[in-house]
């Protein structure tokens, strides 16, 4: 009877020791766990600027996308401008021998018809339900711009100019764009060389000008009312024609 007493106060820190350490391990697996390795929730970690550009466009109401390029080496301009949800003016113009830049295309879309024309013509217009412009965006070219961005948002990453180099020449506004916006390069995943740059408003997270290899888009008017001029009404046919 007199030996178990002496056999515990003999390991008696021991075990208190041990039990202590134990206890500690313990708390600290259950908070790891319960939070699942996450930060805690009240630890406020800020939006990679790809998901700032991305979301500042879904919610864009208005816009101006003008993009430039060459078909059959000919070189053109195309413009389009988006009031949500249903009006929008798009243009397109060529550029002549001599420099300067003629009509080629017109259109104008309204919410309950589209109007169509090429260069000087007269309008022809189709009653047809306007498209939802807000629910695809601006353009990059052919294909949305959001579409672009959530594939590169997988495929790359954004790393900020800390030089303010200006890989665009001239601003469209006459301004550097490092006073208007910043520059952002497109790096693909697992390489050191961007393909690409993204010009981004730092106050709205909006983009100015995009660059992707060879498609080069500018972004202006952002949230500004667009005024979708009426088109020229197409004169009634005589009689009999």
């Amino acid at each position: 009877m007199t030996m178990i007493p002496g056999f515990l106060l003999r390991y008696r820190n021991k075990l208190l020791l041990g039990v202590l350490v134990i206890m500690v391990l313990t708390g600290v697996w259950w908070k790891f766990h319960r939070s699942g390795g996450a930060p805690p929730q009240n630890v406020y970690v800020p939006p990679e600027e790809m998901d700032r550009v991305i979301y500042a466009v879904r919610q864009a109401q208005a816009w101006r996308v003008t993009t430039a390029g060459s078909i059959h080496g000919q070189p053109f301009e195309t413009t389009q401008e988006v009031s949500c949800p249903y009006d929008s003016h798009t243009f397109t113009r060529t550029r002549k021998e001599d420099g300067q830049y003629e009509l080629a295309e017109e259109f104008i879309e309204t919410r309950d018809a589209y109007f169509a024309r090429e260069g000087g013509e007269d309008w022809h217009v189709t009653q047809r339900p306007g498209e939802n412009k807000c629910l695809a965006g601006p353009m990059a070219g052919a294909t949305p711009l959001l579409q672009v961005l959530e594939r590169l948002k997988i495929s790359s990453k954004l790393y900020p100019d800390v030089q303010r180099n200006n890989p665009f020449g001239n601003h469209p506004s006459g301004n550097n764009p490092s006073e208007t916006c910043e520059n952002w390069y497109i790096v693909p995943n697992g390489a050191q060389i961007p393909n690409g740059v993204l010009c981004i408003q730092k106050s709205t997270h909006l983009p100015e000008v995009f660059r992707l290899q060879q498609l080069v888009v500018r972004y202006a008017g952002w949230n500004l009312p667009v005024v979708v001029p009426p088109p020229i009404p197409v004169p009634n046919a005589p009689p009999g024609s």
